[in-house]
């Protein structure tokens, strides 16, 4: 095989793994994964493909026909939820696969998806679409609720600010329930709300890793053991930093505020309120 070949196809195989890289960290499940990059190399006439991925690492080899063979590896050191990112990156792949482009146009065409930006107010909008309703829906009443969004509104800054930093996620859970409960008190004690453990439900929802729980769980089916039980227990261990930070916020500035004799709301303004918040979540992953 020409050299200028094996610079092509070891080109190749660093692009298909990018890609493969860049679905983890936007939360795809390892199986997909996988896959992806199985298919990528496969569409350019490689005979054998061999991929192991793990939530923080991805191993591919490849064969080709005249029994030249590759290796390639990558860290990948964090990651999150992004469906939108997930989702361009699938239709990528499947574009690759279709018309074959060269490594070079590969790696472009990536760079301009990961150099892609979500539309901030959109995003900022999911924020408080997520945390507005739910807060009505677990009974907090319309000043809760708009306490709650102020705070969600805060942290959509935040994450702003952190999104391209390596911060340790329980750390920031655990300053995040703090610094979220620590409001919700203080807006009640300030007269800006009316149920501090209501605003605290509302806002609590930015949080708890539900996608995560799913992809482990969908790991796990797909016999994907070993990361389906760390994103298990990376899960567990998020929702305990969860209720730690909100304690500690409670037991600081005077806790034993839950008003549990509230009424619950109608059947119907539950339906319309978890609905919105759906939508919320759509735009906030």
């Amino acid at each position: 095989m020409k050299q200028s070949e094996v610079i092509e196809y070891k080109g190749l195989l660093a692009g298909a793994v990018e890609v493969g890289k860049y679905l983890l960290a936007a939360g795809a499940e390892v199986s997909r994964v996988e896959n992806t990059v199985e298919r990528i190399m496969y569409a350019y006439g490689v005979v054998e493909v061999d991929v192991f991925a793990l939530q923080s690492f991805i191993l591919a080899s490849v064969r080709l026909a005249d029994g030249t063979e590759f290796t390639r590896t990558r860290r990948i050191l964090s990651s999150g939820t992004d469906l939108r990112r997930m989702e361009e990156l699938n239709a990528f792949s499947r574009q690759i696969c279709a018309e074959r482009p060269s490594a070079i146009q590969l790696r472009d065409r990536l760079l301009e998806i990961v150099a892609g930006k979500p539309n901030g107010a959109l995003t900022a909008l999911g924020y408080v679409l997520s945390v507005f309703p739910l807060t009505l829906f677990f009974g907090g009443s319309v000043p809760d609720a708009l306490a709650a969004s102020v705070i969600a509104l805060l942290f959509f800054g935040i994450d702003r600010f952190l999104r391209n930093t390596q911060y340790n996620l329980f750390v920031y859970t655990l300053f995040a329930s703090f610094v979220e409960g620590s409001l919700a008190i203080l807006f009640v004690q300030l007269g800006l709300g009316e149920h501090a453990d209501k605003i605290m439900i509302g806002d609590i929802m930015l949080l708890i890793p539900g996608l995560s729980l799913c992809n482990a769980v969908k790991d796990i089916l797909h016999k994907d053991n070993l990361t389906g039980l760390g994103r298990m227990v990376e899960a567990m261990m998020v929702t305990l930093f969860i209720a730690f930070g909100f304690y500690i916020a409670s037991v600081a500035l005077g806790g034993g505020m839950v008003n549990s004799d509230l009424p619950e709301p109608s059947p119907a303004a539950q339906v319309i309120t978890s609905a919105v918040g759906c939508v919320g979540f759509a735009l906030y992953f």
